[in-house]
C-alpha cells in the first residue's frame, strides 16, 4: 500500500447519527410492544434525546405509562406525546 492509498483512505469510521436515532426508537417500539402488544397505535421518532410518539392513547394512565417507558431508554432526554393528527398531548 503506498502512502496516497493511506491518505485517501477514511482513517476511523463514524456511524451516522441516524443510527443512534434508530437505536432508541427501536428500544422505544419494544418497550412499548412488550408492555401493550399494541404497537401498530403509536410511531416513534427521535431528535437529539427528545422522543415523539405519535399515535392514540386510551387514556391518562396510557400517556404516563407510555412516558415513563420511552424515559427508561438511555439517551432519551424528554418525551413529547403527540396525537396522530398532530396535536401535542404533554411533554415530559
Amino acid at each position: 500500500m503506498r502512502a496516497r492509498d493511506i491518505m485517501t483512505r477514511p482513517v476511523a469510521r463514524f456511524e451516522p447519527a441516524t443510527s443512534v436515532r434508530e437505536a432508541i426508537a427501536s428500544q422505544v417500539r419494544g418497550l412499548f410492544s412488550d408492555c401493550t402488544g399494541r404497537l401498530e397505535l403509536w410511531s416513534v421518532s427521535v431528535t437529539g434525546g427528545l422522543v415523539t410518539v405519535r399515535g392514540k392513547f386510551s387514556d391518562e394512565a396510557e400517556r404516563r405509562l407510555g412516558t415513563a417507558l420511552a424515559k427508561t431508554v438511555e439517551g432519551v432526554t424528554a418525551v413529547r406525546l403527540a396525537a396522530a393528527f398532530g396535536v401535542d398531548l404533554e411533554e415530559g
